[in-house]
């Protein structure tokens, strides 16, 4: 607990505020005293919280989550890579959907924000993309995360083909075919932060019906300084754009309803508002200096910060065994 409070408090001297701030691992859902991690970065100004999880402890206990609401926690960011158990035996080794969807159902109850994260792996389960997008609104989950598989950590040796991995526009294209143009690849705009190479996002209004994009109301590209050139427009705009548009953005905040509605005040309820972003993580294969010097995803050690993508490729890469 020593070491964890030494490493919250470099985040909190790293910036002017407490950034928001992601519980992950390994499975952090193991440590037993989680509920206790949170309340301590809780107190010590951390506003956003989410936990990352592959969702079997909260499904086993669902009093959990509700216990980490009550500490502080705001956000549950739950594996998902489709709805599927053949997936799952491929991706988790185990048919895991019943405990997906368990899970994501304690998260709810629990009053927490919800998004689903979809690793994407071509052959396994890029035919999924739609039916997590529609599953999310049906939910009426606050956000969808895919990420195209990056080759560091552990995997199967028959999922090593660096160079017949998914990618973003492979993403946006299947995202755009599979929910048969509801979202479309125009409604996605680059993020700045971290680097425009290495995220896209957009926010959609869910009715429970359809979808309807932000980026109808708003034409974001005109306001954010997406590709590096200055850009003119009113402070209000930008100030709003600039802290949606961020991989420091949190799903289901009080900060995110609060400049939707600046944007859009009579489009919606921001209550209905929902993420769907894609991220791309380096590996070996695509690392590039220029965007791990951008980077806005820390991984936090008790006298350092360190860039995720450069953490992963330094400490957590492995050739395939």
């Amino acid at each position: 607990m020593e070491d964890i409070k030494k490493t919250l408090g470099i985040l909190v001297r790293s910036e002017t505020n407490p950034p928001s701030l992601t519980v992950t691992g390994g499975e952090p859902t193991l440590r037993e005293d989680l509920p206790e991690i949170v309340r301590l970065a809780k107190e010590m100004g951390f506003s956003d919280i989410s936990l990352s999880t592959n969702g079997v402890v909260p499904a086993k206990r669902p009093s959990l989550l509700a216990e980490l609401a009550t500490a502080g926690l705001t956000e549950v960011s739950i594996s998902f890579d489709g709805l599927d158990d053949a997936v799952y035996m491929k991706t988790r080794g185990l048919p895991l959907l019943e405990t997906k969807l368990n899970a994501i159902d304690a998260a709810l109850a629990a009053g927490l924000s919800v998004t689903v994260s979809a690793t994407i792996i071509n052959g396994v389960n890029r035919d999924q993309i739609g039916r997590i997008v529609a599953f999310a609104k049906e939910k009426h989950l606050d956000g969808v995360n895919f990420s195209p598989m990056a080759f560091v950590g552990r995997y199967p040796e028959e999922f090593f083909r660096p160079g017949e991995r998914a990618t973003i526009p492979d993403v946006l294209r299947e995202i755009e075919a599979q929910t048969k143009g509801e979202l479309v690849v125009s409604d996605f705009v680059p993020v700045p932060c971290p680097d425009n190479r290495c995220s896209t996002m957009t926010y959609v209004f869910n009715d429970g019906k359809e979808l309807t994009p932000l980026t109808d109301y708003c034409d974001v590209r005109s306001y954010l300084d997406v590709y590096g050139e200055k850009v003119s427009c009113c402070d209000w705009v930008f100030a709003a754009l600039d802290k949606l548009w961020s991989m420091s953005a949190v799903p289901g905040s009080e900060k995110v309803m609060k400049n939707v509605g600046i944007l859009s005040p009579e489009a919606h309820s921001t209550d209905q508002i929902m993420t769907v972003s894609v991220h791309s993580f380096q590996d070996p294969w695509t690392l590039d200096v220029q965007r791990v010097k951008k980077c806005c995803i820390h991984v936090a050690e008790p006298d350092r910060i360190v860039p995720l993508c450069a953490y992963n490729n330094l400490y957590r890469w492995r050739p395939v065994a």
